[in-house]
């Protein structure tokens, strides 16, 4: 089954993640991403859209996947992921994220560097927890929500792990719009029609001049093997494994009250 649909809306690309039940990061679908990304930017499409599901746009990581793997294969996620969000940080062409639902840790990860960022009205919710299950946020990560939001509100967001409703994430700035779950998607093709209509040198000129300074992002960015190093850290491999132990719980649970009530 494929983790990625690409779904061409004219000259606009739509990326959704198919990767059931809640779009987790595993290295599997970290590369389909990135290579739908790549390939996207060298044909003749002019627009990005990145998507979800219904109600997630993405869980994050996937970390009983991420567990499994050796101390090699992690430093190539690692690597991964930030080559990925270092593309969509220089993409040559718009990229925009519909957030069609939850999108905690990783999945807020995937927006940051997108042009902008729509995110569906509901009980969802959104933010770098990363801290709440025993990782650090990564560096380049954290200067990129200090670009949307400002120091003081990234510092009390990344070192709390705060997750944050819509209507939040809108007042702060790391959204741009929230908008009926229906129509996230729909949302994104217009607006991403509304700048193509633009005249165009002009468009991408006062892009390129708004988007100067992410790559200076990475230029000093975070280094793969440590974060693979901090990963094994033993106070992080025991927050990890409770905390899927914990998700397991509560998925048993969920499954048998849904029996009980059939």
């Amino acid at each position: 089954m494929p983790q990625i649909d690409l779904i061409d809306h004219g000259n606009i690309r739509e990326l959704q993640m198919v990767r059931p039940p809640v779009n987790a990061l595993d290295p599997g679908l970290l590369e389909a991403i990135h290579a739908a990304l790549v390939e996207s930017g060298r044909s003749h499409v002019q627009a990005l859209i990145l998507s979800g599901a219904s109600n997630v746009f993405s869980a994050g990581l996937d970390l009983p996947a991420l567990l499994e793997l050796n101390e090699v294969e992690l430093t190539d996620f690692w690597r991964l992921l930030i080559e990925t969000l270092r593309w969509i940080a220089m993409s040559p062409i718009p990229v925009i994220a519909a957030i069609t639902g939850h999108c905690p840790a990783g999945g807020t990860v995937l927006t940051l560097f997108a042009d902008y960022r729509i995110q569906a009205r509901g009980d969802y919710r959104i933010g770098l927890n990363e801290v709440q299950v025993g990782l650090s946020v990564p560096r380049s990560v954290y200067r990129g929500l200090v670009r949307l939001i400002g120091i003081h509100p990234a510092e009390r967001m990344a070192t709390q792990g705060l997750l944050i409703t819509p209507d939040e994430a809108l007042r702060v700035g790391l959204v741009d719009e929230v908008v009926d779950p229906e129509v996230v998607r729909s949302r994104a093709v217009t607006l991403a029609q509304t700048w193509l209509d633009l005249p165009s040198l002009a468009f991408r000129e006062t892009r390129n001049t708004a988007r100067c300074d992410l790559g200076s992002i990475f230029e000093q960015g975070d280094d793969p093997e440590q974060l693979t190093h901090l990963w094994f850290h033993a106070d992080v491999q025991r927050a990890l494994r409770e905390c899927v132990t914990t998700l397991k719980n509560r998925s048993a649970a969920s499954a048998q009250a849904r029996l009980r009530s059939t």
